[in-house]
């Protein structure tokens, strides 16, 4: 994996690791600490953030894409196994998926694919700003 590649999941990895929502998918799945029973038995390859972070950094991940595979797969299990429950992990973790996946959508290898990232960020905060403006505009008009 490039530099470039590696610092940039190590940055995501640690924004989750971060993120207020991700406090239950920061350690393995304990089935008896956390309730989970059965847990083994439905998820075939369990991943966790901790886990996530050390293979990172234990230089585990040859590809980003390997690396985004279990990052994804933290969400994919907690969504898998608590689709019956819909409980509150349950929507914590399809919220997060949806981020992770705008997050891990284009992975950057080059230093072009990062100035394209922050052009992508740059645009969209322009369109929200813009989306605000005619808000406000067509309020102010009646």
């Amino acid at each position: 994996m490039k530099t470039i590649e590696r610092e940039y999941c190590e940055n995501i990895t640690n924004k989750y690791l971060n993120h207020d929502l991700a406090i239950p998918f920061l350690q393995p799945v304990d089935e008896v600490r956390d309730g989970a029973v059965g847990y083994h038995d439905i998820i075939k390859h369990p991943m966790d953030l901790t886990t996530l972070h050390n293979n990172l950094k234990a230089n585990k991940y040859t590809k980003s894409e390997e690396w985004k595979t279990d990052f994804l797969r933290i969400w994919a299990n907690a969504i898998e196994y608590n689709k019956k429950q819909k409980n509150m992990v349950f929507h914590i973790a399809s919220i997060l998926q949806q981020e992770a996946k705008q997050d891990t959508d284009i992975i950057p290898k080059t230093s072009n694919d990062i100035w394209f990232l922050k052009l992508r960020q740059a645009a969209l905060k322009v369109e929200e700003e813009l989306g605000k403006g005619s808000h406000s505009s067509s309020k102010s008009r009646r």
